[in-house]
């Protein structure tokens, strides 16, 4: 699935891309960060390709594809930047073309739920982003792109791509807009990361006290 929306405890979860890439993408963020590590990072790309390659082949679809040589230097000083993992996902499989993503993207995601609160078929709302884009209006999250009429559209604005972002009628703009935020990618990890550690001390404690209880009826 490219894409998920889904309203759970009162918070809205946005998966732009698929957990596939994801993956891909953590892989080839884990060689740049060996090779960071090295003393000669430049020496050593065929080696993290071949490295990541074995890996990236698990993978299945297209995010397993191997990476060459150049890929991988190409990859590498990409990631340098800021080192987030989340800079080495295709912009192709985002669907969007944002110079910040999660920032644009959280704008641009607000006006297509209310495209579609608006329209009564997800393919009306899509046509009217792309008049939008048309006449020259200006679109949440691409200010300044579109000071004109009948500009190309932004990369990955193609009529599939648009139509798998869009978010489920049942998703309309008024559940979406109490949302004072959208998380973005790394938001949401850090959060499940964080409720998967309170499970397992929650666990740990259970076990603990079972065994206290085990201990206790035994020297009886």
């Amino acid at each position: 699935m490219s894409s998920r929306w889904d309203i759970c405890a009162g918070k809205v979860i946005v998966a732009a891309i698929a957990s596939e890439e994801i993956k891909r993408a953590e892989i080839l963020a884990m060689m740049c960060s060996d090779l960071d590590k090295a003393r000669i990072p430049t020496t050593h790309f065929h080696e993290k390709a071949q490295e990541a390659s074995r890996m990236l082949a698990e993978i299945p679809g297209t995010p397993g594809r191997p990476v060459s040589k150049k890929t991988m230097e190409r990859v590498w000083y990409k990631w340098r930047v800021r080192k987030r993992w989340e800079d080495l996902v295709d912009q192709r499989v985002w669907g969007l073309h944002n110079k910040d993503l999660p920032t644009t993207q959280r704008d641009f995601l607000l006006h297509i739920s209310k495209l579609c609160d608006a329209y009564t078929t997800k393919k009306q709302a899509v046509e009217e982003l792309l008049r939008q884009w048309r006449d020259g209006e200006s679109v949440p999250g691409y200010e300044g792109q579109n000071n004109g009429k009948n500009l190309p559209y932004p990369k990955g604005w193609s009529f599939d791509n648009l139509m798998k972002i869009m978010p489920p009628k049942r998703l309309t703009a008024r559940a979406f807009a109490k949302q004072e935020n959208i998380p973005t990618l790394e938001e949401r990890r850090t959060a499940l990361n964080e409720v998967l550690n309170i499970i397992y001390e929650l666990v740990e404690e259970r076990i603990a006290s079972k065994t206290a209880g085990t201990k206790s009826e035994s020297e009886q």
